[in-house]
């Protein structure tokens, strides 16, 4: 979408829409620098570039997958003079080839790129970073739901809503104020950074993979003979990098973790026993 207020061009980026969108998302983990849907926001990026030839100043932005588009446009297109600023909301970084493909313009843009993050989101937390981060205060509540299963997952819906991080003053949304990152996600983040830089590629692959099933509404479907299977072994590697790190990571707090993410630890526990089984069984 893009909308232009007196001489702004303002540029924005929605969030993962449909299982395609989802299997691109996979996609940004794996060895791929550039996915379909990044080079799509950058060709639309230009056209509106060309539509509007007499603006003067140019700003990016999204949420989610779309604060990863943005944030995109921001490395490839950040020399550009009228690009003014990037504002990613609660955006994924890019995995280690596409830092290593783009590092100067990285290095030459990245001071116009900000990522703007609930302190308790984990969304921007997935793979490396190419963005000046700010954490901002979360005003999620514990919702009206009755069980406490149900109120884990209003919560984690919560934290990564933009307007989890707003409040409303005399009719008019401003954001919370600037707060340090959580320490529960520091430490995910470490977590997630420690699975990427010691798992096997095809064991990454299938833990985003699995992952992202729990989003999709029909992911075999969409990744059709694409569809990573469970590496042999995967399970007992998992299970060793995951206490190596909370062996070595003194400040991880197990069950606040646990409080936090049951619903989706359930599940990927679920996967992964299954994975077990199966593998057991051949």
């Amino acid at each position: 979408m893009s909308f232009q207020f007196k001489d702004n061009l303002i540029i924005v980026y929605k969030g993962t829409a449909g299982d395609f969108e989802w299997k691109d998302n996979v996609e940004g983990t794996y060895n791929i620098t550039d996915t379909k849907q990044q080079r799509r926001a950058l060709s639309y990026f230009d056209e509106m570039v060309e539509k509007f030839p007499d603006i003067n100043k140019i700003y990016v932005s999204g949420h989610s997958k779309g604060g990863n588009k943005a944030q995109y446009i921001g490395v490839l297109r950040g020399d550009m003079s009228k690009l003014k600023k990037v504002y990613s909301f609660d955006g994924q970084g890019f995995n280690e080839n596409f830092l290593k493909k783009y590092n100067k313009e990285i290095t030459d843009n990245g001071y116009k790129i900000y990522n703007i993050c609930n302190e308790y989101d984990y969304v921007n937390i997935i793979m490396r970073s190419v963005s000046n981060k700010i954490f901002i205060k979360s005003t999620t509540n514990i919702g009206n739901e009755d069980t406490r299963y149900s109120k884990i997952v209003h919560i984690l819906g919560g934290v990564h809503s933009p307007y989890s991080m707003f409040k409303k003053e005399n009719g008019i949304l401003t954001l919370n104020e600037v707060v340090e990152q959580s320490e529960i996600m520091k430490n995910f983040e470490k977590l997630f950074e420690y699975y990427d830089a010691n798992m096997d590629e095809e064991d990454n692959k299938f833990m985003y993979y699995r992952m992202s099933l729990l989003m999709m509404d029909s992911g075999k479907e969409v990744f059709g003979v694409e569809c990573p299977i469970s590496p042999k072994g995967f399970f007992k590697r998992f299970t060793k990098l995951t206490r190596e790190f909370t062996k070595n990571e003194s400040d991880l707090d197990a069950s606040e973790i646990t409080s936090l993410f049951k619903p989706i630890l359930s599940d990927i526990g679920s996967i992964i026993i299954k994975g077990k089984i199966s593998e057991n069984s051949r």
